[in-house]
Parts: structure tokens; C-alpha cells; sequence
């Protein structure tokens, strides 16, 4: 029952708990003035009093009961409203959490560098090797700024958007432009856990769509790796590898050469995959892969608090 249906249920009883009384009274008025002439409207009279006391009660009765209903009604929406949205508060707080957790490691790690820096430079004694070493703490800065950079924009992106496919999009491109890669795509599982459907995408103008493309999973080994280890998987030659063959099509019409496929865990199960395709030969380095891991994340905790607000608001 809907809020604004109560007011009306009490409208509706009251008006009609106003209306039959005065009903009533005319008629035992009209009867009474008869009775005076005759017995048998005397009789008739005592009659419809008592008819009249059985409606009056019966009214009274079924209005109590409608009300008491309707009030049941309200008290469970309000109370499932309320536990839907403690839920939707959780998710936020735990995601802000690990957003603030995170930057706070990368800073640290940053913060150390540059100590490690000043530590150099004040050893004259250490010359070339003092040098060589800054030279190697700048770059691990610039690269620690550049990722820290990549997960704020994703993270950011993807908040403004509580759409599912348009945050996969955003993790998409933002995926091409930080690694260097030609495309990216990204598939959800459906509701039997049979197939992925390619959902979002980033490539290049002349590479091939691979949106709506439906993978099966039984029979697909890398598929399987990953659902099944809940980690990465990297492959060097993805069209001659055998965990790819049952896609190896697929990997050539979009030119792929290279490819890292990475689980999108949501709740604690995978919903779907991550893949950063490369059109030429390509290892993917151990850093590289921890820093997409990240990634996906941060995105598989935007994708858990979209599908929070839209069954919110299915609901309501």
C-alpha cells in the first residue's frame, strides 16, 4: 500500500461513518411520526432500530478492520524502505573506505621515495651510483603518480554514473589510455552462468565491434581459469594459445596478439571479465597486472552500488 493510500482509506470510512447515522435518524424520525397512528409501525419501528444498531455496529467493525490493515501495510513498506536504504548506506561507506585506504597507501609509498631521494642527495660519497639511484626513485614516482592519477579518474568517472554498462565504458577507455593498449572490453555473466555478453568496449577506429558478442563459458578454458582462481590471466600469444581456442576466431577478427583477461568479483563471486587486448606481442609485467586488478575493484564496487540503486528504486 502506497503512502497516500491511508489518508484516503480514513477520508472515505469517515465520510460514509457521517452519512449512514443521519440516514439512520430519518428514517426511525419518519417511522417514529408513523408509529404514533398504527401498532404495526410501532412494531416496524422496533425493527429497524434494531436493524439500524446491527448496521451501526457492522460499520464500525469493518472500518477497524480496514484501518488496522492498512496501517499493517504501511508499518512493513516503511520498515523494508528503511533496510533498503541502511543497505545502500553500508555499501557507500565501505566503498569510501577502501578509496581513502588506498590513496593512503600510494601517498605513502610516494612520501618514502622522496625521503629515500634527500637521503641521496645529502651523500655526496655515493656519486654516480647516488645519481643512478635518484634517477630510479623519479621514475617510480612518476609512475606511482600516473597510477594513482588512472584509479582517482576511474573512481571518479564511475561514481558520477550509477548506470552499469556507462561505468564499464569509462573503466574501458580509461583502461586503453593508461596501458597503452589498442582495445579493451568488458562482459558480464548472465543469471545461469552459461555465457558472457560483451557489454562495453573502447578500440580503435578501424578494429572490428565486439559489443553483444555472446562467449560461452563451459568448453572455454580461459574463461574458466578465471571464474574459477577469481585472478588474472595474461597470455602472450592469444591467437595460438589453447586456452583461447574455443575464441580463437573471435581473437582474430579483432586482431588481437596479446591479451590479460581480469575477474570482476562482486559480493565475492565474478559477474564478469575485464580484457586488455594488445595488437602486437606484449608481456604484461607483474606491476602492470596489480595495478588493472586495482582497477577492476574499484569498478566492481561501483557496479555493486548501481545494481544497490536500481533495485532500490525498482522496489519503491
Amino acid at each position: 500500500m502506497k503512502k497516500h493510500d491511508l489518508p484516503s482509506l480514513r477520508n472515505k470510512f469517515f465520510a460514509f461513518s457521517m452519512i449512514a447515522p443521519v440516514l439512520l435518524l430519518i428514517i426511525i424520525a419518519s417511522l417514529t411520526i408513523l408509529a404514533f397512528k398504527s401498532d404495526s409501525f410501532r412494531n416496524l419501528l422496533f425493527l429497524s432500530l434494531g436493524l439500524g444498531l446491527i448496521i451501526a455496529v457492522f460499520v464500525a467493525n469493518e472500518g477497524e478492520r480496514q484501518i488496522s490493515k492498512a496501517f499493517s501495510d504501511f508499518t512493513t513498506a516503511t520498515r523494508q524502505y528503511e533496510e533498503t536504504c541502511a543497505s545502500l548506506e553500508k555499501i557507500v561507506t565501505e566503498q569510501n573506505t577502501s578509496i581513502a585506504s588506498l590513496e593512503t597507501q600510494l601517498i605513502a609509498l610516494k612520501t618514502e621515495n622522496e625521503k629515500q631521494i634527500a637521503q641521496n642527495v645529502q651523500d655526496q660519497a655515493a656519486g654516480q651510483q647516488a645519481i643512478e639511484t635518484i634517477r630510479q626513485l623519479n621514475e617510480r614516482n612518476t609512475i606511482l603518480d600516473r597510477e594513482l592519477t588512472l584509479l582517482k579518474r576511474v573512481i571518479a568517472a564511475t561514481a558520477s554514473d550509477l548506470e552499469v554498462n556507462d561505468i564499464l565504458e569509462v573503466v574501458c577507455d580509461e583502461l586503453v589510455r593508461a596501458f597503452g593498449v589498442d582495445q579493451s572490453a568488458a562482459a558480464l555473466l548472465d543469471e545461469s552462468g552459461e555465457t558472457l555478453t560483451v557489454v562495453a568496449e573502447c578500440r580503435a577506429e578501424t578494429g572490428s565491434s565486439a559489443l553483444g558478442v555472446v562467449i560461452p563459458v563451459e568448453g572455454n578454458p580461459a574463461t574458466l581459469y578465471v571464474l574459477k582462481h577469481k585472478s588474472p590471466l595474461a597470455l602472450a600469444d592469444a591467437q595460438n594459445d589453447i586456452l583461447l581456442a574455443p575464441v580463437r576466431e573471435l581473437m582474430r577478427q579483432r586482431g588481437v596478439v596479446s591479451l590479460l583477461l581480469l575477474p570482476v568479483i562482486v559480493g565475492g563471486q565474478v559477474v564478469g571479465t575485464l580484457g586488455l587486448d594488445s595488437w602486437t606481442l606484449r608481456e604484461f609485467t607483474e606491476h602492470e597486472i596489480e595495478l588493472a586488478a586495482s582497477v577492476t575493484s574499484a569498478t566492481a564496487r561501483s557496479l555493486e552500488l548501481a545494481w544497490t540503486v536500481e533495485k532500490l528504486v525498482k522496489s519503491g
